[in-house]
């Protein structure tokens, strides 16, 4: 996993988001999930707590980004005063990727398993005492986070 910084509502990060480089402090990623309108999957940075800077989708496409840092002779060029970035990339992913499926045994559990959901959660201990699996924890935090906060509930 990529550490990522401190994201609102995100505890298990998502299936489709792969590290292409850490070129300094903060990953640059692609999100696999679904097309940027007008663009391919986005790429978009991890952000970093220590300099308070926030995930941030830095362009449409791959290509795009890679043609622009090529451009810009491997700079960050993200980072420069002035640069416009295309937003947050778990909102937006949440924006554009419709919720993980939850199968339907696991379904009943989840009203249950939500006030334990929080960012370093004991997915075992969880598992453990609902004799699920982990995976199924997994699966289940994934399907909650996923939708909006005030309609989080199974």
């Amino acid at each position: 996993m990529v550490p990522f910084a401190r994201v609102r509502d995100l505890v298990v990060q998502p299936e489709s988001w792969f590290e292409l480089g850490n070129p300094n402090v903060e990953t640059v990623c692609i999100d696999l999930a679904y097309r940027w309108p007008g663009g391919d999957n986005p790429i978009f940075t991890s952000g970093d707590d220590l300099s308070q800077s926030p995930p941030r989708l830095i362009a449409p496409s791959f290509e795009s980004w890679f043609l622009e840092v090529l451009r810009q002779r491997g700079r960050e060029y993200w980072f420069e005063a002035g640069f416009v970035d295309l937003g947050d990339p778990w909102v937006e992913h949440r924006r554009h990727t419709p919720t993980p499926p939850l199968p339907d045994r696991l379904r009943p559990l989840a009203a249950r398993v939500l006030p334990l959901m929080r960012p370093g959660a004991d997915d075992r201990s969880i598992a453990a005492s609902f004799g699920i699996s982990r995976g199924d924890v997994e699966a289940i935090f994934r399907h909650l986070q996923h939708r909006p906060v005030n309609l989080a509930g199974p």
